[in-house]
């Protein structure tokens, strides 16, 4: 007989929209608290990819959250899935930033949706 699974600390969901025509998204306060990180994207998705934008203040300056080879923090990003980000690299990364903003696209090429986009950012 197997024992059960202890899974320890709940999951918090955030919610972020990003307007329609606009490519970031609302704001969300994480203040750090990543193990684990998921996004549930919606089931409408202008093409583009996801990149991370990071401050330390409410309402403060948001620039682009790079790794040490300044690349930005990217993942690929589809209508109607649940991404898995890679917790030993890219969710490690968010680890240090207390507030986020999700861009639809990069810095140099920012894609504008055409409809106001609600994704689910899961953090455990």
């Amino acid at each position: 007989m197997s024992s059960p699974i202890s899974i320890v600390g709940s999951p918090k969901v955030y919610t972020v929209t990003i307007a329609a025509s606009a490519s970031q998204s609302s704001e969300i306060e994480l203040q750090g608290q990543i193990n684990g990180f998921a996004i549930e994207m919606p089931n409408a998705w202008d093409t583009a990819g996801i990149t991370f934008l990071g401050s330390h203040t409410a309402g403060g300056t948001y620039k682009k959250i790079v790794g040490d080879t300044g690349t930005e923090l990217s993942v690929t990003a589809a209508t109607n899935e649940m991404i898995a980000i890679d917790t030993a690299t890219k969710a490690q990364a968010l680890k240090a930033f207390k507030y986020i903003k999700v861009r639809s696209g990069t810095v140099a090429s920012p894609v504008v949706q055409t409809a106001e986009r609600i994704l689910y950012l899961i953090t455990k």
